[in-house]
């Protein structure tokens, strides 16, 4: 049977966060503690650029803080920032 990939949809949105839910809550304790599970099951997070920042927070991400760092090109270090940015999932453990 193929597979169809079709553009996303409004009521896709609480399967697809069941899935990743579910995906973290299985894999991830291969890697993490139960309590490190638990906390990344519960939320989304991204580092955004400056440009997708408006983006991320229309689709009801926070603003956690802004991250300064410096790249190194060339033996020269380049400022650069980004932001830390979490939104809520429901959750498998409550």
């Amino acid at each position: 049977m193929a597979a169809v990939i079709r553009p996303f949809r409004a009521e896709d949105a609480p399967a697809l966060s069941a899935l990743t839910v579910a995906a973290i809550a299985t894999l991830g304790l291969r890697a993490y503690s139960a309590r490190q599970v638990m906390v990344w099951a519960t939320r989304l997070h991204t580092q955004a650029s400056e440009l997708s920042r408006p983006v991320f927070a229309r689709a009801g991400f926070a603003l956690i803080a802004r991250r300064d760092f410096a790249l190194e090109l060339g033996g020269e270090h380049i400022p650069m920032h980004n932001y830390a940015m979490e939104k809520p999932l429901a959750s498998c453990f409550t």
